[in-house]
């Protein structure tokens, strides 16, 4: 059952923007999923996004996890927050293995695969990694929300945002926006890609005529070449992630052991770029360039010095990932006949 705390304090400073905040069309929040031992990198998230973005709006948080969140965690959190608090139990038969897949012989073979003290958590994060490309968009928690701003403990922005991010997306009816893509080449890619085109071939109702097929594959959709989004920091519509399409796309991917594969499982950022690539039209993909976005180990800075001062970033742009030379961005880009800034070439090292 999710319980709600309100947090009292709210920065004098943004007591004018109040009614505005209040009438947005947009109901949003940010979704973390959290254990009670990540509450000083939950606090650090959080600081960054109060301050830099939420003390304007004053935006919903709501924390998902496999255990009841201690006393001492609310209230901590209760204390950095300016909006309101949710906290939900993942139901149990969602942090899981796939149907189909025996759990006392896949934690067997895992055992006999990994180090023992890696062992428990390796397995939750394979639970964790299907919990997020199926079930979290679909929490009764998160039921009333037009779009999440996922997040992972430690993430963290750089930049003032002065504007608001969530009512941007639902004016331009955008239904996914990312900060930061790169390619992971493993083995999964290949299989993943298999399962997706019988489902294509099964379901062609579902691609959408302006895909951003060529975002995902190099050769008009013979192969994945890997480009994914970073999903621990990503903005979307929960509609989106409930519709039709992606439902059965999960639920087919799901009958497959692909997500527990011990050397080349599948990783939901994977699914989740197939999917918007396929199932939306391309405008409605969004890149978030002037956050300053960090999600461990990578940081997306702008490299424009112009855009750092007017931003107030607190990034450099020597650790930029956004124009390296395995960096999915700059697809996105040419994709959208977006202008690069200048000096890109630069940072292809």
């Amino acid at each position: 059952m999710a319980s709600v705390m309100t947090a009292n304090f709210k920065d004098a400073s943004d007591a004018t923007m109040e009614s505005e905040a209040m009438a947005l069309e947009a109901v949003a929040a940010f979704v973390l999923i959290a254990k009670n031992e990540d509450l000083a990198r939950i606090l650090q998230t959080i600081r960054h996004m109060e301050d830099r973005f939420n003390r304007r709006f004053h935006y919903d948080w709501v924390f998902l996890g496999t255990e009841e969140f201690s006393l001492e965690f609310k209230e901590t959190i209760t204390a950095y927050t300016s909006g309101a608090i949710k906290y939900s139990r993942i139901p149990a038969d969602q942090w899981t293995v796939s149907p189909g897949i025996n759990k006392p012989d896949f934690e067997k073979q895992l055992a006999a695969h990994v180090e023992e003290t890696t062992l428990a958590h390796d397995i939750q994060e394979m639970y964790k990694n299907r919990f997020q490309a199926g079930f979290l968009a679909r929490q009764t928690v998160l039921e009333e929300y037009d779009y999440i701003w996922k997040l992972k403990p430690g993430a963290e922005i750089h930049c003032d945002v002065d504007y608001d991010v969530f009512r941007y997306m639902k004016d331009k009816s955008s239904e996914y926006g990312f900060a930061i893509a790169y390619p992971n080449i493993t083995p999964a890619v290949e299989s993943l890609w298999k399962a997706t085109r019988a489902f294509m071939k099964e379901h062609p109702q579902y691609i959408v005529k302006d895909n951003l097929m060529d975002f995902i594959s190099d050769d008009g959709g013979a192969s994945y070449n890997g480009c994914l989004y970073e999903r621990n920091f990503e903005i979307a519509s929960s509609t989106f992630w409930k519709s039709e399409a992606y439902v059965k796309y999960f639920e087919y991917l799901d009958k497959q052991p692909g997500f527990f594969e011990l050397d080349n499982h599948w990783l939901d950022g994977m699914v989740a770029t197939i999917a918007t690539a396929l199932f939306l039209p391309r405008q409605s993909i969004e890149f978030f360039q002037y956050l300053g976005v960090y999600s461990e180990p990578m940081t997306a800075c702008p490299i424009e010095k112009a855009m750092r001062v007017a931003h107030n970033c607190g990034c450099a742009s020597n650790v930029d990932f956004t124009w390296r030379m395995f960096s999915c961005v700059p697809r996105h880009f040419k994709l959208h006949q977006m202008e690069k800034p200048e000096g890109w070439e630069l940072y292809g090292l």
